[in-house]
């Protein structure tokens, strides 16, 4: 029952476990260097995250990767906190309750599947860029996004809901693998499924585009999806490869494996999903020209113009001067 009991309440992220912590973990993962880099790491990630919803808000283009972007960047600043607040409160020396393990969880989850809904999208367009718009528009991206997440948070409300210690040991014994099948197991499948066939498509498409003779309004058309498609693809290989090794260390902790040197890989998959949650406004800057110059845009207003406004009022009286004296 006390190991049941330590993996329904995960300390660090969703994949670790109050068991032995004041063993191997506290030596490494509860130090008050590591909580620092991990608030420090957070920081940084809510600070991109908001920026990233400034730029959407601001130049208004509600397409269907957008509107995944703005969900995916909503659920990663609120997932941080959670996620990092958990080896805080054991630092202190508080007990974790299941309803922060809740939440956290359905932030991950809320993120997990604007990935997966993005990396289908894209699979799509990029197949069909001149007839995207007309079968797939952000109606639909929205309807599946809303019915999946509904699922899924009613199966994580159930699951972490439960409260009594017969009905923790059923969950723990027959439906642990079932659940995380479903709420990651699937749509980590999806994402990486897609990515091979966004990489596959990517690679005719830019045959194509070095061999077609069609309009030139065609030609742009295919450059943009595929743009955006590279952009996309970015994102979701990063949040598979951050976010798939916490799983398979909650399967190997399940069958009591790895007893042994665990602190430093719950420190190492602690670091990559906090890396995962924060990277992104990064990749966008990088691979987006769209976010670039929203990013520019919007520095620019915030610190540009008073620099510019210091700057004129410097010079307007040199200017006053010296046409004083032409006009003499």
């Amino acid at each position: 029952m006390e190991s049941n009991f330590s993996l329904r309440n995960s300390c660090v992220t969703e994949n670790t476990s109050t068991y032995n912590f004041k063993g191997g973990y506290s030596r490494a993962g509860q130090t008050l260097q590591t909580l620092i880099i991990f608030w420090i790491i957070s920081f940084f990630g809510i600070i991109g995250n908001g920026i990233t919803l400034i730029v959407l808000f601001k130049r208004k283009l509600w397409t269907s990767v957008n509107i995944l972007i703005l969900i995916m960047s909503i659920s990663d600043t609120l997932a941080l906190p959670f996620i990092t607040c958990m080896p805080t409160q054991k630092f202190l020396g508080k007990e974790i309750y299941w309803q922060t393990t809740l939440v956290r969880d359905i932030f991950i989850t809320s993120s997990c599947i604007s990935a997966m809904i993005i990396g289908m999208e894209r699979s799509f367009a990029i197949r069909n860029p001149l007839k995207f718009k007309e079968k797939w528009n952000t109606g639909l991206t929205v309807k599946l996004y809303i019915v999946i997440l509904v699922m899924m948070i009613i199966v994580i409300i159930v699951k972490h809901s439960s409260n009594l210690h017969v009905v923790v040991a059923f969950v723990d014994r027959y439906l642990y693998v079932p659940y995380y099948i479903l709420i990651r197991g699937i749509p980590f499948t999806v994402i990486l499924v897609t990515n091979i066939l966004l990489a596959r498509e990517l690679i005719k498409t830019n045959r194509l585009l070095t061999t077609m003779i069609n309009a030139k309004v065609e030609r742009e058309r295919m450059r943009q999806e595929a743009a955006i498609t590279k952009m996309v693809m970015t994102v979701t290989s990063v949040y598979f490869v951050c976010m798939v090794p916490g799983r398979l260390l909650a399967g190997i902790m399940k069958d009591g494996l790895l007893q042994n040197e665990r602190s430093l890989v719950y420190l190492t998959i602690t670091y990559l999903e906090l890396f995962n949650f924060s990277v992104n406004t990064i990749i966008y800057t990088m691979t987006s020209l769209f976010f670039r110059n929203g990013y520019k845009q919007l520095i620019v207003s915030l610190f540009g113009c008073s620099w510019l406004n210091k700057s004129r009022l410097k010079f307007q009286p040199k200017q006053l001067h010296s046409d004083r004296v032409t006009i003499m």
